[in-house]
């Protein structure tokens, strides 16, 4: 699952339970900024890994989805994307 995927499912079931990104900043104590980060797949904004987990495994948990599996998804989308960009630093590319 892309990141996009991943944001797109957050967004989908928080609209399906009627609630705005004002309700669940309040709620989960994340900033509406990376709430709708998080939502545009954009996890990389979030800071270093731990934040993007934490944040991932808060807003899953509020949402009512699966924590560890949301989180696992997350995790693994997060550590190919790192992948990817130090190959692209050692490339030069």
């Amino acid at each position: 699952m892309s990141p996009e995927e991943i944001g797109s499912l957050l967004r989908v079931k928080r609209e399906e339970l009627g609630r705005t990104i004002a309700d669940a900043a309040s709620a989960t104590k994340i900033s509406r900024r990376f709430l709708l980060d998080m939502e545009k797949g954009e996890f990389s904004k979030l800071g270093e890994k731990v934040y993007v987990m934490g944040f991932a495994k808060t807003y899953a948990k509020y949402l009512g989805l699966c924590e560890k599996s949301f989180s696992e998804m997350v995790r693994k989308n997060h550590s190919e994307m790192e992948d990817f960009n130090l190959q692209m630093y050692k490339t030069g590319r």
